[in-house]
């Protein structure tokens, strides 16, 4: 089914690209052979496609060394770097802040239960780290696992994964970042390999849903898995691979390193396109920093507007109000919380995630009627309508 709604919530999951799917295609009904059995023909095929996926993500970031563990998706990979380091290294500190996506606080929430301390870095009013505090809470030696997130899936900033790696080794602290929304956003590949841990999901960027991966960077990193049963992936995540998700990872994470100055292009056109709308509506502010942010996302707080009624009006796009699992579950957004918005606020901002496949026309088309519809309703609302 095709709909006739343009859309921009890339920010929440991304159509595959087309030529991932093109790749995946024959890995469901021709090279269907289980990887782990290399003895048929079927079965070596199929390790060689997963063998081939891992080298092409590997290659993004540039080091060969890495381990490379597919998931079901970020959510697994960030439960499985942060509970699987934990019960390994018998570390019981985490550090991270309150602006980390739910499955990171959520994972925090359920080792709390079991005795580890969490500790909360603070946040400014536009989403930034205090890297100070940082500094100070590592400062007392005590074993940690921090964990904080390459750019935010809401407000879009993003975080010095260099500055975080320098501190985390100086005071020896074990370092893992959810990078879902920072990877394939950026033009710098090579970061991904600063935190010890990396989770992503390949839906995020152009990829097939239900799979994602944990980078293990450092070989002195210690995970016990979550999984257990046949010893695939050298006993880390048991469950035989899905080959043909695999094959659309590595494929996804290839278009999106080799395409990086394409879609950063792409993306900086329609993003200066639609902040026009701050000058033609002066009661629009930007959420999160202006300067240190993914260039795919925009977080607009309309004050007085309703954003579900704005983006109910706004038929002809796919617009969302805040992250897809807060959208789902009718919870106030955490993140907009934490940069000191109130729940009024929070109720009138609006989140437009630009993606490869947008046009600057559909950018134009969205600044006009968005500029519009917001004068409208605040008309509308003047009048005592």
């Amino acid at each position: 089914m095709s709909y006739n709604i343009i859309y921009f919530d890339n920010n929440s999951t991304t159509q595959t690209d087309p030529r991932v799917v093109e790749e995946m295609l024959p890995y469901f009904t021709e090279h269907y052979g289980n990887p782990s059995s290399v003895r048929n023909k079927y079965g070596f095929e199929a390790s060689a496609a997963v063998n081939l996926a891992t080298r092409r993500i590997r290659d993004t970031i540039g080091n060969q060394s890495a381990k490379i563990i597919y998931t079901s998706g970020a959510t697994e990979s960030i439960n499985m770097a942060l509970t699987g380091t934990i019960t390994a290294t018998g570390i019981r500190r985490i550090i991270t802040s309150p602006s980390e996506h739910s499955a990171v606080l959520d994972t925090c929430r359920y080792l709390e239960s079991l005795g580890v301390e969490i500790e909360y870095i603070s946040i400014d009013s536009l989403g930034m780290l205090n890297y100070s505090e940082l500094e100070e809470r590592l400062a007392d030696k005590r074993p940690s696992l921090v964990t904080l997130m390459g750019a935010n899936n809401e407000i879009g900033v993003t975080h010095d994964l260099l500055r975080i790696r320098e501190l985390c080794t100086f005071h020896k602290a074990v370092f893992h970042s959810d990078c879902t929304q920072l990877y394939g956003k950026t033009s710098d590949f090579n970061q991904f390999t600063l935190p010890d841990l990396v989770s992503l999901s390949a839906h995020k960027f152009y990829g097939p849903k239900g799979i994602g991966s944990l980078f293990i960077n450092s070989k002195s990193i210690k995970i016990e898995p979550l999984l257990r049963g046949g010893g695939q992936q050298d006993g880390l995540r048991a469950g035989t691979l899905p080959v043909p998700l695999i094959v659309g990872i590595g494929k996804a994470c290839e278009i999106a390193h080799t395409e990086r100055d394409f879609d950063m292009a792409v993306y900086h056109v329609c993003r200066n396109e639609l902040m026009e709308v701050m000058k033609k509506c002066p009661e629009v502010k930007l959420n999160g920093s202006p300067d240190h942010r993914i260039p795919n996302n925009l977080n607009f707080l309309i004050e007085g507007i309703d954003s579900d009624t704005l983006i109910t009006e706004l038929k002809d796009f796919a617009l969302s109000s805040a992250a897809a699992c807060k959208s789902s579950s009718g919870k106030t957004s955490h993140v907009l919380k934490s940069i000191g918005l109130t729940p009024e606020q929070i109720k009138s901002c609006i989140r437009i995630g630009i993606g490869r496949f947008n046009t600057t026309s559909e950018a134009v088309k969205l600044r006009k009627q968005l500029t519009a519809k917001i004068k409208e309703l605040r008309k509308k609302k003047s009048d005592g309508k």
